[in-house]
């Protein structure tokens, strides 16, 4: 498993970073993704660059009070690509507001939580 960083938009415009830690994929969400131009298919750029297997992709959005629609549409496609595979998805310091969110358009279900 490598990541293809070609695949992914710059880094300063990305809203991203992610790497590798043996098996599980870890995208550290930052708080300015929704500044940036190239959000606009970061699920599936992610997935392109990233395709796995992986035993848990690991979303960090502990830098987020709130999650727009586009962080939620993202995760609804790396979750349904990435639990085919078998993956769990992992959202990690996910504040009790985007708990909440998430249970609130039912899709709190898809994803384990951490921290």
């Amino acid at each position: 498993m490598t990541i293809d960083r070609q695949r992914l938009p710059a880094a300063d415009n990305r809203g991203f970073d992610l790497h590798e830690e043996g098996d599980e994929l870890v995208v550290d969400m930052h708080k300015n993704f929704d500044m940036c131009r190239g959000v606009d298919r970061w699920a599936q750029r992610l997935v392109e660059a990233a395709p796995g297997p992986y035993r848990r992709v690991v979303v960090d959005v502990g830098g987020f009070t709130v999650i727009s629609s586009t962080i939620i549409a993202g995760l609804v496609y790396i979750s349904d690509v990435h639990v085919r595979q078998g993956a769990t998805i992992v959202l990690r310091n996910a504040t009790d507001r985007v708990v909440r969110t998430l249970e609130m358009t039912r899709l709190a279900h898809l994803f384990s939580f951490d921290g």
